[in-house]
């Protein structure tokens, strides 16, 4: 059974292989994609007049980088994230910051009763 079990081995890492190999394929495609309609949308607000929004799309496309797919929302994970990158509940012994709690929608607020005029 030792044979059996080397060439079922054998065959499982090749298909992994092909798996990871196929995923990175995908995951370049879809890098190139998503650049390119950035470009794209770059383009049509240079002709609507829109250069500023133009040229901050330029910039995203620029900053996209298919090793670091989280770069670009990283500086934004700091209420979240400790100092070594880790929730900031296992980072540290104190809580993460509480984020300000959501407005109420007007119709959940309790109705205040009109003061009654004489």
């Amino acid at each position: 059974m030792s044979i059996f079990s080397a060439i079922v081995d054998r065959v499982k890492n090749a298909l992994v292989i092909s798996a990871a190999n196929q995923v990175e394929v995908d995951l370049s495609r879809r890098h190139a994609e998503q650049k390119a309609e950035l470009h794209r949308q770059a383009k049509a607000y240079d002709a609507e007049g829109l250069s500023e929004l133009a040229a901050e799309l330029r910039e995203k496309a620029a900053a996209l980088d298919v090793a670091r797919p989280l770069a670009a929302v990283q500086p934004g994970t700091g209420y979240v994230l400790g100092d070594d990158g880790r929730l900031a509940l296992t980072a540290s012994a104190e809580p993460a910051k509480a984020l300000p709690p959501a407005a109420e929608p007007e119709a959940a607020k309790p109705k205040k009763k009109a003061k009654a005029t004489e």
